[in-house]
């Protein structure tokens, strides 16, 4: 990342001391969620929430602690920093949702798996406001959306520069294989990560395809930003 080493140390202090003001704001539903959830399953859901609300409300803190970083030292993010921003989002947002005491709901997983992806778009469309322009950026501009499992994935966005296509769930997993092959040196794990891949793509249909999922992420943790694209239809999968 471009930023110099004393301005990421500050973001990660401010980071920190946002994520503790969100918690504290959000203690007095959550503990009561908490003494309910074992009594009701909505009281479950409801609990979900807030720890959605938490993990988006840390993520737009994290894109504007980081962007404003930038913009103090006269730094227009690049495709790398994008990247290394998109990583932290990921780390950040599951020590949310699995915190170790958290037990969520299965239904709750797309809504959360949508976090990421959302916050990414932002990112990038507050680059642009920055004067970031580029093909490299704008290549990275379709997001893939899944209206179920066995059906075809559709890309729709209001905004012209996502690009629009249509493919089967079967493609779907043959493009995420084609970006990790594409960009992942051998070097880095490619060939175990392409292996877990493989694993999750068979679990479709399966109860093991949750744990597979959250295998496949926890593998590709250090390369993120090169499946971001595809998180939303994996997170229709997972509903």
């Amino acid at each position: 990342m471009k930023l110099s080493t004393d301005s990421q140390h500050l973001v990660k202090l401010e980071q920190s001391k946002k994520l503790q003001d969100i918690r504290h704001d959000r203690r007095t539903e959550i503990y009561r969620y908490q003494m309910l959830s074992g009594e009701s399953g909505g009281a479950r859901v409801a609990l979900d929430k807030e720890y959605i609300r938490i993990a988006n409300d840390i993520a737009d803190a994290t894109i504007e602690l980081y962007l404003s970083a930038f913009r103090s030292e006269g730094i227009t993010p690049d495709e790398q920093d994008v990247s290394e921003i998109v990583r932290e989002l990921v780390n950040v947002v599951h020590s949310i949702w699995y915190d170790g005491t958290h037990q969520p709901c299965p239904q709750s997983g797309q809504e959360f798996n949508a976090i990421v992806p959302r916050a990414r778009l932002k990112l990038l469309t507050q680059i642009k406001g920055m004067g970031r322009e580029g093909r490299a950026m704008q290549g990275q501009n379709t997001i893939y959306n899944i209206s179920g499992v066995n059906t075809r994935v559709n890309v729709n966005s209001a905004d012209s520069s996502i690009n629009v296509v249509t493919i089967a769930p079967d493609q779907l997993f043959a493009e995420i294989r084609t970006s990790i092959t594409r960009d992942i040196a051998p070097s880095e794990r490619r060939d175990e990560i392409l292996r877990i891949l493989g694993e999750f793509e068979a679990a479709q249909g399966t109860p093991n395809f949750l744990t597979r999922y959250q295998q496949f992420v926890g593998v590709l943790a250090d390369h993120i930003g090169v499946i971001q694209a595809f998180l939303p239809a994996i997170a229709q999968m997972l509903s």
